[in-house]
């Protein structure tokens, strides 16, 4: 195989400006490894298209500060994943060892869902929060700084 080093010239390998190519110091190496056997694959044909109803699509919905949801306001922003399949909308959000969704019809009523599940859970830490343990403390600090029960009646 010709290389820089043994029979090209540098000039096949300038674009724009031209380059110094230093000459060859040692020997060259070839080798001829395969990790491998080669892998074939066996086609089975065509699958056609994929029914609309069978699709989920995925987005991310961002909750800012100050909004309010089902008498809850939350001091600082929240990120919303809802995952749509053809019957619902599963609203998670990426809260650290806090595991609650809400499902619903619509993604609305999926995210006020979710907003009633954190409220609910941040009430039950507020309950027992002399029994709790160290990652459970942390969750409801946590759910704390997100998000304050608001004076007016759920909307």
């Amino acid at each position: 195989m010709d290389t820089v080093g043994n029979k090209l010239e540098a000039s096949a390998f300038v674009s724009s400006l031209r380059i110094s190519i230093m000459p060859q110091s040692g020997p060259i190496i070839r080798t001829q490894y395969v990790s491998s056997p080669g892998i074939m694959f066996q086609v089975l044909g065509t699958m056609g298209t994929p029914e609309l109803e069978n699709q989920e699509s995925l987005m991310v919905f961002p909750i800012p500060t100050d909004s309010k949801i089902a008498g809850w306001r939350f001091k600082s922003i929240m990120l919303v994943q809802i995952l749509r399949t053809s019957q619902e909308s599963v609203a998670t959000t990426w809260l650290e060892g806090i595991a609650e969704y809400g499902v619903a019809s619509q993604d609305d009523k999926a995210i006020e869902d979710l907003v009633i599940s954190l409220g609910e859970y941040r009430e039950s830490l507020e309950n027992r929060k002399k029994e709790l343990g160290d990652s459970a403390k942390n969750e409801l600090e946590y759910l704390r700084k997100l998000m304050e029960r608001t004076l007016s009646e759920p909307s």
